[in-house]
């Protein structure tokens, strides 16, 4: 497993091991199965585009037995026809099909004997079940028609040759992220599913304090199909940080120039979410489910998703794959991370904590960009095969610097995520692949009003059509700039015990659930569109996409 220079974190035997399905299995079920809340709390139950199910050519046929019953078995070009071979009404209504991204693996079936007449093989395919999620399911499958192993062979060849789907992966583990359970997590649930799809693994962990970051930096990332993260929103913008950072300057961008464009990515990412937060994991799946991220990364099919890029008087300071937030927000953030002993219980009590406890205000200059033609980015498009460089359409289509007038410079809260709302007739529905976001200011809006706003936005719940008091959403932005107002003439020993602790509140942000400090409190946030691939691919249906605002 090593291969690339690095040691592998499991023995033989324990990956040997880890390949029983049914612990898989057993893990999932237990923990996993039916959820659809994300660390942000949204749903995407009807995100997944439908797949193209036209049938194409029929390679191969005939007649087979499944579960004891007489099936007709038709091998298209386009994935695999399973039929009842009774004229019966009800029977007709017996049809699976499935395309060739779905099916994981096939395999020929043991024998005591070799004297057996028949060719058995078994079928390990997905099961798309309600709320997004995904199983692995397996058919057995016996031959009486004499074609053979000629079955297991063109399934076998079909389903390898796939477009997108990876032969060889990187995975990264942070063992004590979220539960603390990341290396059981990989060892049970996913390892054995990546093993059954024939695909080759280096593994690591980190072994310290922003080692995915150095990674990210320094790995030779080229030697993969694909790229895992087993933890949560921290260990992907930390990878991904890093990895954009090593992309910049081999390709001689300046990245520390806000006005830069970015090179981007073209490894895809998977997420497996084993982490406190696993948002951007939920908004790509649809749902947080450890088999379904796996299969998903099986699958191979993966978009572009949008993330922000921070720098502070052109230096650059982080990527934000998943929130920016600062004022309020940050604060909040400060608590929880002073509270990691808490492990998951810390985000709701830092959240409890800031709804009794009266808003601290900043002066501020926010001036931002919006895009001037006002269309997202098409959810149902392959972000791969774009014509146009969304980079290049957003520099022709953004307004000059707008900025905020309705506060008097007075705020509480900024805030933005990496995503759009695509507003349907019932709910709005999280679009991680779009061209602007929204951006969030509160200048005084109350506690629990603001935390419901927040619920309903990342539920996907339909919007009321008024905002709640001192609460405003901006829509259609790509890019927004915070200026600290200050009183040059103070100092940390010329204010009070409470103004010097405002003050220092002031350089810190919320960057994906983690606390980032800025030296000087003078950001600019730019959002960069169809950036990182990420499995997972979500889609809307095209109906619906339509009648979307």
């Amino acid at each position: 497993m090593s291969g690339t220079g690095l040691e592998t974190v499991f023995t033989e035997d324990e990956l040997a091991s880890s390949t029983d399905l049914v612990d898989c299995r057993q893990e999932n079920s237990n923990t996993q199965s039916g959820s659809t809340t994300a660390s942000l709390g949204h749903t995407t139950v009807d995100f997944h585009f439908e797949e193209d199910y036209s049938e194409g050519e029929t390679i191969l046929d005939g007649n087979v037995t499944v579960s004891g019953k007489e099936r007709h078995l038709q091998l298209k070009s386009k994935g695999l026809k399973l039929t009842s071979c009774k004229s019966e009404k009800k029977d007709k209504q017996e049809v699976l099909f499935l395309v060739w991204r779905d099916i994981i693996q096939v395999e020929k079936e043991s024998k005591d004997s070799e004297q057996q007449e028949q060719t058995t093989f078994l079928l390990h395919h997905i099961n798309r079940r309600s709320n997004s999620v995904l199983r692995l399911e397996t058919v057995k499958i016996e031959d009486f028609g004499g074609h053979g192993e000629k079955w297991i062979n063109i399934i076998y060849d079909q389903c390898h040759k796939v477009r997108g789907r990876p032969h060889k992966l990187f995975v990264l583990i942070n063992p004590i992220g979220g539960a603390g359970k990341g290396r059981q997590i990989y060892l049970k649930s996913v390892a054995p599913l990546l093993a059954l799809a024939e695909i080759q693994t280096t593994v690591l962990t980190t072994e310290k304090s922003k080692h995915a970051l150095e990674i990210g930096e320094t790995h030779d990332f080229s030697l993969y199909d694909g790229i895992v993260i087993v933890g949560g929103d921290g260990l992907y913008q930390e990878l991904l940080q890093g990895y954009t950072i090593q992309i910049q300057k081999r390709s001689g961008v300046n990245y520390h120039s806000s006005e830069a464009e970015f090179a981007k990515p073209n490894i895809p990412i998977g997420i497996i979410p084993a982490g406190t937060g696993n948002g951007v994991s939920g908004w790509v799946n649809g749902t947080i489910d450890i088999e379904t991220a796996v299969l998903n990364i099986i699958r191979g099919e993966n978009r572009r998703a949008e993330i922000f890029t921070v720098h502070s008087r052109e230096k650059f300071v982080c990527i934000s794959a998943l929130v920016f937030g600062y004022g309020m927000f940050s604060d909040m953030i400060k608590r929880t991370d002073e509270l990691r002993w808490m492990k998951k219980a810390r985000y709701p009590y830092a959240a409890a904590v800031t709804l009794f406890k009266k808003k601290r205000v900043f002066k501020c200059e926010l001036t931002y960009r919006l895009r001037k033609d006002l269309t997202s980015t098409d959810p149902c498009n392959n972000s791969t095969e774009n014509k146009l460089d969304p980079d290049k359409q957003e520099q022709n289509h953004n307004s000059d610097w707008i900025t905020y007038t309705k506060s008097n410079n007075r705020y509480c809260g900024i805030f933005s995520f990496a995503c759009d709302a695509v507003d349907l007739e019932d709910r709005c529905v999280i679009n991680p692949f779009g061209s602007h976001v929204q951006l969030g200011i509160d200048t005084g809006c109350g506690q629990i009003a603001l935390l419901k706003s927040l619920i309903k936005f990342s539920t996907g719940k339909k919007a009321p059509s008024t905002t709640p008091q001192n609460l405003d959403f901006i829509s259609n932005v790509t890019a927004f700039r915070i200026k600290l107002l200050r009183d040059d003439t103070e100092t940390d020993d010329s204010v009070s015990g409470a103004r010097a602790k405002a003050r220092e509140l002031e350089n810190l942000l919320d960057i994906d659930g983690e606390v980032v400090y800025v030296e000087n409190p003078e950001m600019e946030v730019r959002l960069h569109v169809s950036f990182v691939p990420l499995y997972g691919c979500i889609r809307m249906n095209r109906t619906e996409v339509a009648n979307g605002k």
